[in-house]
């Protein structure tokens, strides 16, 4: 300090700073802002560029100073003018941040590159500011780096991971740590287009010898799963140990735990791998690592597998982290788990209609497991009711277009019984058995009625034809915009049956109608009256079958394609109209129950809006055109597309007010 006093008196730069520092940081003095900003604004004045830096720093933080961005702008690009990197990278952050003054966000791209360009303290921050702006959250996707991600969009800078990763590699190759451990990682992930595991591996080195513990995480992953090196288990654990033991943290657990368990060999079941596993894997999931959910209770699952799966204190702690699972990760196999636990009764008790509802949720994901699932579980209950059959049927199916390799074989055998059963009640034109046969050929035991049809009647409630006044619905005339038709399928539907029962009177068989007028299904086909549909589509069927037993001796109603064959050379036109009535009214019904299910199921649980929001908006062959539905859906999602579509239909209902 004396020294540094006797350089002050000459008026030094260095040497005023130095005091002032002194007094910021409080070294060998007691820390005071008021004199460290006295001595910084002299050294300032000797030229100092490094004090600007600092006096805009207090300014801007309000350090000993009432915040004050103008004043810190000022300064900043006072020491700009000397070259000084750090007040370019601040004038960066300000205008990157909306603090400036004077500059624009955008801005901030050029005080950034300047600041990399010059030698100092601010390069490196530059570069990874730069690096930040234009990654896309991609980039980090690896879990040490979401742990302490601050991904950003920004409206004034176009993503660009090839521009972003210039920047970090400068970064980098300036051994700056955080940007040597992010190099490496990225360099590692071998789904990456930047992908160089050799040099990525030498970056992730020299950022744990920089004191990026975090790295040590990374490349006990690269020997364990042998990416960029051999595999050696071994050299995995002794890094793995290294991260937790210097204080990684729940990851460094999470991986080492995921490792040992990685060792558990179903045939000899060591259950004390698993219990050495749990150790750092029940760690993780206590800190709340939301990623160590399902290892965990996975592993918890595998042990004392012989007890009461619903009592056992392992099998009720992996049901309490797979709740959470669901709760914050809510993953395909989250889901599945949660099925495969409520059906075989593990840590709760065994609910098969519970396990249905997970394994449904989980089918809408596309994935081949819960509908195989699906399958098992409605052809084992076959006989337990009548639907249950044909929903095995369905399922198998959905698992078999999903490349579910054990579906084909139990399809052809669930399918066969199907038709058996189909065969049995039309050779014997057996009406009493007439709830049985519609369900035997539509799965209607995957829908829930009275669930759906009151879901429905909420949803469409605003797309329905008024006569006598406009209602308003989110400043929409729904009589004005609203489509007054039938979608193609439900128009066909009601078309082709009216022309059946009218072909099936002149043939002296009686039909009842189902519905009177086309109103009586807009704007959708309610699954009761679906049903009933199916119901009378079936019974005409079987009377047909009575009336012409030996025309149609050896053909069922699942014989769709030879009964339209049978029609196209039948001279009866009667007969030929309501052949195609009721192949028509089938298929319509079974597509217009997957139609209302997949809405339900989607809208319910707030996936795929924008898609439905497109179909509502133009109108498809299944749904209505309305406005009023679409700006719903639109204005739950946050995309260009949606706020444009908006725009229009208000547009649209402003027009109608002029007229």
């Amino acid at each position: 300090m004396e020294y540094n006093i006797e350089g002050a008196e000459y008026g030094e730069p260095s040497c005023l700073s130095a005091i002032a520092l002194c007094y910021y940081f409080g070294t060998g003095v007691a820390q005071n802002y008021s004199n460290a900003l006295k001595w910084f604004l002299k050294a300032a004045g000797a030229g100092d560029g490094f004090s600007c830096y600092i006096i805009g720093v207090m300014y801007y933080y309000g350090e000993g100073v009432d915040e004050d961005d103008k004043l810190a702008w000022d300064w900043f690009k006072r020491g700009a003018a000397m070259f000084q990197s750090n007040c370019f990278y601040m004038l960066g952050v300000m205008c990157r941040d909306s603090n400036s003054p004077e500059g624009k966000n955008e801005d901030c791209i050029k005080y950034f590159e300047e600041s990399a360009d010059l030698a100092g303290g601010g390069r490196n921050d530059s570069l990874l500011g730069l690096y930040e702006i234009f990654r896309t959250k991609e980039l980090e996707d690896y879990i040490i780096l979401k742990d302490s991600s601050n991904f950003q969009e920004y409206s004034w800078a176009q993503k660009d991971d090839k521009r972003a990763m210039k920047y970090l590699k400068r970064a980098a190759e300036n051994e700056d740590a955080v940007a040597m451990l992010k190099y490496g990682v990225i360099l590692t992930d071998i789904e990456l287009p930047f992908s160089n595991e050799i040099a990525g591996l030498k970056y992730l080195e020299k950022a744990l010898d920089a004191g990026k513990i975090e790295a040590a995480i990374r490349l006990g992953y690269l020997y364990a799963n042998g990416i960029g090196v051999p595999i050696k288990i071994e050299k995995a654990k002794e890094y793995y140990k290294q991260a937790i033991d210097g204080g990684a943290g729940p990851v460094a657990d999470l991986e080492y735990g995921k490792l040992i368990k990685s060792q558990y060999d179903d045939d000899k079941a060591d259950e004390k791998i698993l219990e050495e596993a749990n150790v750092y894997l029940k760690r993780a999931a206590e800190a709340e690592l939301k990623e160590a959910y399902e290892p965990y209770y996975s592993s918890l699952m595998l042990i004392n597998m012989g007890d009461d799966l619903s009592t056992s204190p392992n099998h009720i702690e992996a049901f309490r982290y797979l709740n959470k699972a669901v709760e914050s990760v809510n993953s395909v196999q989250n889901l599945i788990d949660m099925g495969v636990f409520h059906q075989m009764g593990v840590g709760t008790k065994k609910d098969i209609p519970e396990a249905i509802k997970w394994y449904k949720k989980a089918s809408l994901r596309n994935d081949k497991v819960s509908p195989y699932n699906l399958g098992e579980i409605y052809f084992e209950e076959k006989d337990k009711g009548i639907g249950n059959l044909s929903a095995a049927v369905y399922w198998y199916g959905i698992a078999q277009k999903r490349k579910n390799e054990s579906a084909h074989e139990k399809l052809e055998i669930a399918d066969n019984e199907r038709k058996e059963r189909i065969k049995e009640i039309e050779d014997n034109i057996d009406v009493s058995r007439l709830d049985e046969y519609v369900k035997l050929m539509i799965p209607l035991e995957i829908y829930d009625e009275e669930e759906v049809d009151s879901y429905l009647q909420d949803f469409y409630s605003v797309c329905r034809r008024r006569t006598c006044y406009l209602p308003m619905l989110n400043n929409i005339a729904a009589e004005y915009i609203e489509c007054k038709y039938l979608p193609k399928n439900l128009n066909d539907l009601f078309v082709d049956w009216m022309n059946g029962v009218e072909s099936a009177e002149a043939l002296g068989i009686q039909c009842d109608r189902v519905i009177n007028e086309k109103e009586d299904i807009f704007p959708y086909c309610s699954m009761g009256i679906g049903q009933k549909f199916a119901e009378e589509a079936s019974l005409l069927w079987l009377r047909i079958k009575a009336k012409y037993p030996d025309k149609f001796s050896d053909a069922t109603i699942l014989d769709q394609e030879r009964l339209l064959d049978i029609a196209e050379r039948e001279d009866d036109l009667n007969l030929q109209t309501v052949l195609i009535s009721i192949v028509s009214v089938s298929l319509s019904v079974e597509s217009a129950f997957n139609t209302n299910l997949k809405l339900v199921s989607e809208i319910s649980n707030n996936e795929s809006l924008q898609s439905w929001g497109d179909a509502f908006y133009s109108g498809t062959d299944d749904l209505v055109r309305s406005y009023a539905m679409a700006k719903q859906l639109y204005q739950q999602v946050d995309s260009a597309i949606a706020k444009e579509r908006i725009e229009a239909i208000d547009n649209n209902f402003k027009l109608y007010l002029k007229d």
